[in-house]
């Protein structure tokens, strides 16, 4: 696997394999709604990210935690501004376009560091992409991180090139550090596992340049200097984004089961429920194949540990280590190791009984795909012996790459909403009808769940109630876990699980803490169907809408205030094609958005690290810029998505003009002068 010259091999691959990868990816995401007929959004986490950017959209990032992960809200509330699009739909294709951007920024991040290989690039994205699939159902913002961290990794790599000859590429060095300062924005709770990877890296630089044969003259100072600079950004970046999201204390609220068990102090329960994730997504025969196919990396690595200029060889007859190439591949190979440590490391903590969050680590582990299509990609260049016969290697690399995308895939493709479209449907019925009540009117939905883990489906439910209410109206809601009855007597359910009767008592308290006229309560037939024929039989109760009743004292006086943010409900279910086109529309902005900013990162590598890390370019930059376009007062429900998306295209293509008149000046500058020929010379 002898290394190409990166500058001819890149422009040569064109933007195609960019293209086909990126649409393979997408349509075996996106298609499973049609597939299925789902008119719900899958995920998890889905409903938090749609009420949290349809609230920061009307109100602003600061106040019910919507500041946490001010990236992740912000990008999908300026989106949802500018396409006049559900923000579930959004959030919903959002998922699908991060795995794209991660699939194509690891393909990126091999290219710029291993050498251009169009094989390469191709199983790297493919097989990214069907082993993050598993954190499609509930970890949108770990995805969101991934796609910044991993471009950030790439374009720092290409900046260590220029560092090798002892200077300092300002340019790409201060957009790695965006990218990490965007990946922590978006999820600021994974920065040490981002901190982690990036001393990983540095310290295979190290490790690399320590004999100094092999270091030329000031790349060390230049490389700390480099990577510096990136930490300085990226840190500065967050600690900015975090500041200028921050608002008022509205209240503490449960977005998930985990957030409930850590605060009741359940922490053998937690860890259970923690356990299960990670045994339910690497089952033994699963992780084995992981690790294996990974494994085949080995003997290519081996290989590729100094990279050589091709016919060039020192006084010894050994061919000479091109410093150029040294610094990024050292770096990959370092960062490589560091992530692979972290993931295992969680993994034994969380089995040895703690509650390290080893079962997202595992999902997250971006180096095992990595390195199974280096190690594939090495065996379809050389074959693989059998016996007394060779098979093609090709043959080989794509069975087994198969292998790989079916291990894992189908937990994508089985994968379904957690909500049915009637319960949905019902919620935007209440949703439309809190609307039209006064300003201070709290909703309750009054439901029990004698399940083992009630706080799931409590804080489940409470989401979704959320994401269709209208915006401003999020604060209100609340959930009383128990019957109609006792509801209305005051007395919480019981059932003598620590975790029921704990999360009953406290959803009265809340309620009975609350001010202004007596709640909106009501009992949802998709939800609680014992619940909504007890409501049926009390006096005084009222259908609102079909499977929707409203307890007594039933809808008070009062006229509800002004303007959409009070009175315009989500929408409900979605068409099944809706995330369909809506990806499409989302992964077009990206790039787009994304393409100056690449082009300045690494365009002296080809066309294809430019196309490949456009799009994570593109979310970072429209996430950071709707942090600061909502901090400056801007709601992105309104014209701020408009300006984040209009400032981060705009800024991305004056930068890569610019980059490119200064390059032509300089290199006008440094043409020797023409003498003119005989035929235009001017006559005496």
């Amino acid at each position: 696997m002898a290394s190409r010259p990166r500058r001819e091999a890149g422009a040569g691959a064109g933007w195609v394999p960019v293209a086909v990868v990126a649409v393979v990816i997408l349509a075996a995401l996106v298609l499973v709604y049609p597939i299925h007929g789902y008119r719900v959004a899958i995920g998890l986490d889905t409903p938090v990210y749609t009420w949290w950017s349809r609230f920061a959209g009307a109100a602003g990032l600061g106040g019910l935690q919507t500041g946490a992960r001010p990236g992740i809200v912000a990008l999908p509330a300026a989106l949802a501004g500018v396409l006049r699009q559900p923000v579930a739909a959004i959030v919903a294709a959002l998922g699908p376009v991060f795995v794209v951007a991660c699939a194509l920024g690891v393909g990126a991040w091999i290219w710029l560091a291993l050498g251009a290989d169009r094989l390469r690039f191709v199983l790297a994205g493919v097989l990214t992409a069907a082993f993050l699939s598993i954190l499609l159902d509930g970890y949108l913002s770990t995805l969101a991180f991934g796609s910044g961290l991993i471009a950030a990794m790439a374009v720092l790599g290409h900046a260590l090139a220029t560092a090798a000859r002892g200077r300092i590429a300002w340019g790409p060095a201060l957009l790695a550090g965006g990218l990490l300062g965007a990946a922590g924005l978006f999820h600021p709770q994974l920065l040490p596992l981002g901190a982690v990877v990036v001393a990983g890296g540095a310290a295979g630089l190290a490790w690399a340049w320590r004999r100094p044969a092999d270091r030329p003259a000031g790349a060390l100072r230049a490389a700390a200097l480099t990577i510096g600079l990136a930490a300085i950004v990226a840190l500065a970046l967050v600690g900015a984004g975090l500041l200028l999201s921050r608002g008022p204390d509205l209240g503490l609220v449960d977005t998930s089961r985990d957030s409930v068990l850590r605060r009741f102090g359940l922490g053998a329960a937690l860890r259970a429920s923690y356990v299960s994730s990670l045994r339910s997504a690497f089952p033994w025969w699963r992780a084995a194949l992981m690790l294996g196919l990974a494994a085949t990396s080995v003997p290519a690595l081996l290989r590729m540990r100094r990279p050589a200029t091709p016919g060039r060889e020192d006084g010894n007859g050994e061919v000479e280590v091109d410093p150029a190439a040294l610094p990024g591949r050292a770096l990959f190979l370092g960062a490589m190791a560091a992530w692979l440590l972290v993931s295992a490391g969680g993994v034994v903590l969380l089995l040895a009984g703690t509650s390290a969050p080893g079962q997202r680590l595992a999902a997250f582990c971006v180096p095992l795909p990595a390195l199974a299509a280096i190690g594939l990609s090495d065996l379809a260049s050389r074959g693989v012996a059998i016996g007394s016969r060779r098979v093609s290697g090709v043959v080989v690399a794509a069975a087994l790459g198969v292998v790989f995308v079916v291990a894992v895939y189908p937990t994508w493709l089985l994968t379904h909403p957690r909500i049915s479209p009637q319960a949905l449907t019902q919620m935007a019925a209440a949703g439309r009808e809190i609307g039209s009540q006064p300003a201070n009117r709290a909703l309750v939905l009054v439901m029990d769940d004698r399940s083992a883990h009630p706080a799931l489906l409590v804080t489940r439910y409470e989401n979704y109630l959320r994401s269709v209410v209208p915006p401003l109206r999020v604060p209100a809601v609340h959930v009383f876990l128990g019957s109609p009855a006792g509801y209305l007597d005051g007395l919480p359910g019981a059932d003598g699980l620590p975790e029921h009767d704990r999360l009953a008592r406290e959803s009265l308290a809340g309620i009975r803490a609350l001010h202004g006229p007596p709640p909106l309560a009501v009992v949802l037939q998709a939800i609680d169907p014992a619940g909504y024929r007890s409501a049926s039989s009390i006096s005084g109760s009222r259908v609102l809408a079909p499977g929707v009743i409203a307890l007594p004292p039933g809808l008070g006086g009062g006229r509800g205030p002004d303007g959409s943010g009070w009175t315009e409900a989500g929408p409900g279910p979605m068409s099944p094609w809706t995330v369909v086109w809506l990806g499409a529309v989302v992964l077009g902005i990206a790039g787009a958005v994304g393409a100056g900013w690449s082009v300045v990162a690494v365009r002296a590598d080809g066309v294809v690290p430019v196309a490949a890390l456009a799009p994570g370019f593109g979310m970072a930059a429209v996430a950071v810029a709707g942090v600061g376009i909502d901090a400056a007062g801007v709601r992105l429900a309104d014209a701020g998505g408009f300006v984040a998306i209009g400032v981060a295209l705009v800024l991305g293509v004056v930068a890569a003009a610019t980059v490119r008149r200064g390059e032509a000046g300089s290199s006008a500058t440094r043409a020797p002068a023409r003498r003119p020929s005989p035929a235009h010379a001017t006559p005496s």
